[in-house]
């Protein structure tokens, strides 16, 4: 100290600790200090972005451990106000005034930052579950694809996001894969589906999927692929045998007839052959997986007016129905749009409307409607006069290897015993639904439902 240098008066301790606290209150940082599991200091950043007024009032709050809340994987913090403030906290061990204390640094987020830190939360917490899984915008839109799944097919996580899902499926089971996101999307609890994942080399491998709604709100949609996908599936020889079997009755059967040709069969021998050739082609139809795969090409899925259709359906089953006396009347009054494969569901249509005009008595009605019928989707709704069946006698018309029922039942009947089940068969692979009303009193009521996604 020079000579004449007035001596420098020491700090006060109360004024040296006055001024790190302050140091502290400007941090842009929110601090809490907790010592003895007891909190003892909040800095002013901390209060002005709570709007806590003091200590105590975090205190009486539940303090921190009441306040930071975690919502999935984002971590918030309770305000006054009572919203929740999106933030990052790191947990020091360091001093406080003299003695050991945890200190809680608490940075708030931005909305950009919250997203992001929610994702890669989400993203981490996913790669670790040993399942292929897929999060799916609404629209079916893949968000994220976790490492199982990216392994499995052969992409990079990146790759795979913003795409379509059904890019991981085979090309003919990406109509029933549709509808059930569409299903699920709408409010169905939901699904369960055996379909093909198709690899980056393009190799199809058989598969098993949960669909359900997750993430806040439902907003998203989660596909779970079992880890155990079922075997192979071994060719069903069942529709090349009914096929064979049709091409091998139908000389005997005309020769027995006295006919040269199932043409000119006429009365009673020729209703009988036709019921045997019905029965042998609804038991060939049965199993369509193949034959639709093979004309993808030429009937490509479209949008189409399902309304139109049934129209054109039931304009030219019109002159059959006049002959027997019965009223056709179609309520369709407007478009009603659907993506499915015309061809197809055109054929549908019209054995649905066949069926009923063979099951209806002469001199009734059938009932035909088209509409939207919301979350559930288009509708075709077929309600005739024929014998309606009882739950038992549905169960096993839609079952083609039940035993047949004890007492014959409309399709038995007519020599079709396999219509039913070929109907729904067909709408389950064109990604629709099929159900009939049991209902005994009123005739029976079909009704075809696809999604209008």
């Amino acid at each position: 100290m020079g000579e004449g240098a007035e001596p420098t008066a020491p700090v006060a301790p109360d004024r040296a600790v006055a001024d790190d606290l302050d140091l502290l209150d400007h941090l842009p940082l929110g601090l809490l200090v907790q010592q003895d599991g007891a909190a003892a200091f909040a800095n002013r950043t901390l209060l002005t972005l709570t709007g806590w007024e003091d200590l105590a009032s975090i205190a009486a709050a539940g303090g921190l451990d009441a306040l930071l809340v975690r919502d999935g994987a984002s971590l918030h913090l309770a305000t006054a106000a009572g919203t929740r403030l999106p933030v990052e906290v790191r947990l020091v061990a360091a001093p406080f005034l003299g003695r050991p204390a945890l200190v809680h640094v608490i940075r708030p987020l931005s909305d950009a930052e919250g997203r992001e830190a929610r994702a890669i939360t989400r993203r981490d917490a996913l790669d670790m579950v040993p399942w292929p899984v897929f999060l799916l915008e609404p629209e079916g839109t893949i968000r994220h694809a976790n490492r199982a799944a990216a392994e499995r097919l052969g992409f990079s996580a990146m790759d795979l996001a913003g795409e379509p899902f059904v890019v991981a499926v085979a090309p003919e089971d990406r109509a029933q894969v549709v509808a059930a996101l569409d299903r699920v999307a709408a409010g169905a609890a939901g699904a369960q589906i055996t379909l093909f994942l198709r690899d980056r080399a393009g190799t199809p491998a058989p598969a098993r999927a949960g669909i359900a709604r997750a993430g806040a709100d439902d907003q998203m949609l989660c596909v779970v692929v079992d880890p155990d996908p079922p075997a192979a599936k071994a060719p069903d020889l069942l529709p090349r045998f009914a096929g064979r079997l049709r091409q091998a009755l139908a000389a005997p059967l005309a020769r027995l007839t006295g006919a040269p040709t199932p043409t000119t069969l006429s009365g009673p021998e020729r209703e009988a052959f036709a019921a045997v050739a019905s029965t042998l082609a609804d038991l060939e139809a049965l199993d369509i997986h193949d034959a639709l795969a093979a004309t993808a090409q030429d009937a490509p899925t479209e949008r189409c007016d399902l309304a139109q259709l049934v129209t054109d359906a039931s304009t030219a089953l019109a002159p059959a129905a006049r002959r027997r006396g019965i009223a056709l009347r179609l309520d369709a009054p407007g478009p009603v749009m659907v993506t499915t494969r015309r061809p197809q569901v055109t054929r549908l249509a019209r054995l649905m409307l066949e069926e009923a005009l063979t099951a209806t008595p002469a001199g009734t009605s059938i009932a035909i409607s088209v509409f939207d019928d919301g979350p559930a989707g288009a509708c075709l709704q077929v309600s005739d006069g024929g014998t309606a069946l009882d739950e038992v006698a549905l169960a096993t018309a839609l079952d083609p290897l039940a035993p047949g029922p004890a007492a014959t039942d409309r399709f038995t009947a007519t020599g079709r015993p396999l219509r039913l089940a070929r109907l729904a068969r067909e709408a389950e692979t064109l990604g629709g639904t099929f159900e009939v009303a049991p209902e005994p009193a009123r005739g029976m009521i079909a009704r075809l439902r696809f999604s209008q996604g």
